[in-house]
């Protein structure tokens, strides 16, 4: 927790580009920054609890070089619910990244199981 900081009257935080690779949001280190980057992080942290793997490990994939990688050997069993929350979670432009508020009322936190 030394990394983190309190957010300034509108939100922001002015954070340096630290953190653990492969799990920090492409905007760090850039400029004032808000709590989109933890939804950021939390995107990679569902990918990685779905997979064994971060998306980054799939080859030729860099964030903000393509799609999200959901290769079908892995997520043809997982729910369609689930990437789409995870895309919106991993969006690489923060203004249009999932809020934690909104991620919680995601239908794949209502979905049912078989």
């Amino acid at each position: 927790f030394g990394l983190s900081g309190n957010l300034d009257s509108n939100g922001k935080i002015n954070a340096k580009r630290v953190g653990t690779i492969g799990y920090m949001a492409p905007e760090l280190g850039k400029g004032l920054v808000d709590t989109s980057i933890d939804m950021f992080s939390f995107g990679v942290v569902l990918y990685e609890m779905s997979t064994a793997y971060k998306p980054t490990a799939v080859r030729n994939y860099k964030y903000g070089s393509g799609p999200i990688p959901f290769r079908n050997v892995d997520w043809r069993k997982r729910s369609k619910h689930l990437q789409d929350l995870i895309e919106s979670c991993m969006n690489q432009d923060p203004t249009q990244r999932i809020s934690a508020a909104d991620a919680l009322n995601h239908p794949w936190f209502s979905e049912e199981l078989d």
